[in-house]
């Protein structure tokens, strides 16, 4: 099933995923968002165990259905290659970990084709994604 994709601005203005990718902004100014977030047919554990490129594709071909596997697959390994500092691209604290003030957690940047530097995080707790704002003080 192809997802489509609405602006932020304009729920009228309709497109798909690599027409939001070659357009960037829609009229307006708008961003271009899924109009609903897709199940992942793949078991959470599962992904744990694969590589960086291989979860990449596992998440992604759920929002950009009008690509095929090879342009997926060309594109993650173009953006995710053997630039980076470490095989896990992204390395994340694991479960049992023991972490302390002053620890750091997780690097800042802009991997691949970003509009900017950022940081994805993201907090589990008994095994459900919870809001990280609770942990974080101002």
């Amino acid at each position: 099933m192809e997802l489509i994709y609405e602006s932020t601005r304009n729920s009228e203005e309709k497109v798909t995923a690599s027409q939001a990718v070659l357009k960037g902004l829609a009229d307006g100014g708008g961003l271009f968002v899924p109009t609903h977030i897709p199940s992942l047919d793949i078991d959470f554990d599962e992904l744990a165990k694969m590589d960086y490129q291989d979860t990449a594709f596992f998440v992604m071909r759920k929002f950009l259905t009008d690509f095929t596997e090879e342009e997926l697959r060309s594109c993650i390994s173009e953006a995710y290659d053997g630039k980076f500092d470490t095989k896990e691209i992204a390395p994340v604290v694991k479960k049992g970990d023991v972490v302390a003030k002053g620890d750091t957690i997780a690097a800042v940047g802009s991997p691949g084709r970003s509009t900017g530097n950022h940081l994805h995080f993201s907090v589990r707790l008994n095994g459900s994604y919870v809001s990280p704002w609770g942990y974080l003080k101002n």
